[in-house]
């Protein structure tokens, strides 16, 4: 083995590793992650090329590792040159013989590691692979489906060693896969998760601190937080960055109105965005206060694709039976005017007038995220936690990358992952006029020009 400088974060890896451990690494630039994932690999290539496997059902001989990474192409642009150089200089001594065209290696003592592109994660292919360690980078260009639906099978076999060593930046915030392994790992009651937060603060040894301030000084704040700081909380496009706090807007009272006083509310609403391929939705609205002084709750979720109009006239009967919704407003998307208006007909719901307009939409369901105060700071629109979906949203709705600059974002939002978002967005636009929400007067995302 060779000798290896290792920065405290890698020393505290290695001093961790062991069979059915995932490790994560939440690192900033600098901190060496890529590096020391190659090191990982080969480590336990040395660790166990060569010997036999206890228990399993068929002569089994070394380790079985996959590197999963959005596209082989990806792979050979962060870790071609470097893997081939480390495979035939520092750790020659293992005999690793290299494919140049998939990039997967083997070793005499029937160990293996396989570069794998998680774009073909729907191929039989990938369905019958196994693993004994499986190696991510960029976990946050990788769908969590992909880890819950496709990588923990291939550790099925009782005698997989089932390891997991990655890292990468935080681009989906705390709403992808490297805040999922980051959260379970940060959990004393899951004892095979370990992580270690690391900025350039902890690896002085092979950052430069003179170019951090430079990056300080002239990248966008929210480029800055993500990359040099691994802050999940820095927006990367997201609408609604600046003003969305999952730990500030998501509490759970006042609950719904069947387990309140049915005068806890003075007024009352229901939203939604019509669906059958992709989800529908429903959300149902609870109010305190009226006009400037309004505080919304939206207290009840149902989210589902591929249900019919008789499902969502169900849901919407059930909640007109409540005390006090009486003649409430239903926003609903246009192109759900059919089920609108049976709804309007059915219950006691009334079909309301919708503002569609998606810009000014989103800057007043921002006004009403907005924080005030300091000592005790307040907002005007909260989410119960029950609305799973519409929570996820909020920290996944972005502005599309300028596709000429990446790190600058455009006007136009993505159309993905905004059904419940665009159910409240008719809701709060529709229902409040600008001189009941302060003028409308939010400008999002602190990165744009």
């Amino acid at each position: 083995m060779p000798t290896l400088q290792l920065n405290r974060p890698q020393s505290s890896s290695l001093h961790a590793l062991r069979p059915k451990l995932t490790q994560c690494f939440p690192w900033s630039r600098g901190v060496g992650k890529s590096f020391w994932e190659r090191q990982l690999a080969q480590i336990q290539v040395r660790s166990h090329d060569g010997r036999d496997r206890p228990g399993a059902l068929k002569p089994l001989r070394g380790i079985r590792i996959i590197w999963l990474m959005p596209s082989l192409k990806q792979f050979k642009k962060v870790h071609g040159g470097a893997f081939e150089e480390e495979i035939n200089g520092d750790w020659a001594g293992l005999r690793g013989k290299l494919n140049h065209t998939d990039f997967r290696v083997e070793y005499p003592g029937g160990s293996w590691i396989q570069p794998f592109p998680a774009e073909l994660y729907r191929s039989r292919f990938a369905l019958g692979l196994r693993a004994d360690a499986v190696v991510f980078d960029e976990m946050d260009d990788i769908d969590l489906s992909v880890y819950r639906t496709v990588v923990r099978p291939w550790f099925s076999e009782p005698w997989s060693l089932k390891m997991v060593f990655g890292g990468g930046t935080p681009r989906k915030g705390r709403h992808g896969l490297l805040w999922h392994l980051h959260s379970l790992g940060l959990d004393p009651d899951e004892p095979r998760y370990w992580t270690k937060h690391a900025t350039y603060r902890d690896a002085p040894e092979t950052v430069d601190r003179e170019e951090v301030e430079e990056a300080r000084k002239h990248d966008p704040p929210a480029i800055f937080r993500r990359e040099w700081e691994c802050d999940f909380d820095a927006a990367e496009g997201l609408v609604y960055g600046d003003v969305w706090d999952e730990r500030f807007h998501v509490i759970g009272a006042p609950d719904c109105p069947h387990e309140r006083p049915p005068d806890h509310f003075t007024e009352w609403a229901v939203c939604g965005d019509a669906g059958f391929a992709t989800p529908g939705c429903l959300y149902l609205i609870g109010i305190t206060g009226k006009g400037a002084d309004a505080i919304c709750w939206v207290l009840e979720e149902v989210y589902r694709a591929g249900e019919t109009e008789d499902f969502w006239l169900g849901i919407a009967k059930k909640w007109a039976d409540y005390d006090g919704l009486r003649g409430a407003p239903l926003y609903m998307d246009p192109q759900g005017a059919s089920l609108a208006a049976r709804i309007d007909a059915s219950t006691r719901l009334h079909k309301a007038d919708v503002n569609k307009s998606v810009e000014e939409g989103i800057r007043t369901v921002a006004t009403l995220l907005k924080k005030h105060g300091t000592e005790e700071p307040t907002a005007r629109l909260f989410v119960s936690p029950d609305c799973k979906n519409l929570i996820y949203e909020f920290g996944a709705y972005r502005r599309k990358s300028d596709p000429r600059e990446q790190d600058r974002y455009l006007e136009q939002v993505v159309k993905k992952n905004d059904h419940g978002l665009d159910a409240l967005r008719y809701f709060a636009h529709s229902h409040f006029p600008p001189e009941a929400i302060g003028g409308r007067e939010f400008r999002s995302l602190d990165n744009r020009p």
